[in-house]
């Protein structure tokens, strides 16, 4: 993996944390409606649907992380459907 990749991962992980944060919600404790928010800005803001999927699976992975470690048990991104 490129530093280049490292660094937009950890930049996509940040700008959703900050959102997460302005919503006072956590990855623990968001719900569908947050997920849908977002990526009503996403689209707002001319991101592509490209990079818009690629963000969902890079948080889809890191949430799965959680769910293996025990960290948490309900799978959330199942509300987007």
């Amino acid at each position: 993996m490129s530093k280049h990749s490292i660094e937009g991962y950890i930049s996509s992980i940040q700008l959703f944390s900050k959102f997460l944060s302005i919503k006072k919600k956590t990855i623990l404790t968001m719900d569908g409606d947050i997920l849908r928010e977002y990526v009503c800005i996403l689209i707002e803001n001319n991101i592509s649907y490209k990079k818009i999927k690629n963000r969902f699976l890079l948080y889809i992975t890191f949430y799965d992380y959680l769910v293996y470690e025990k960290l948490y048990k309900k799978y959330i991104f199942l509300l987007l459907i």
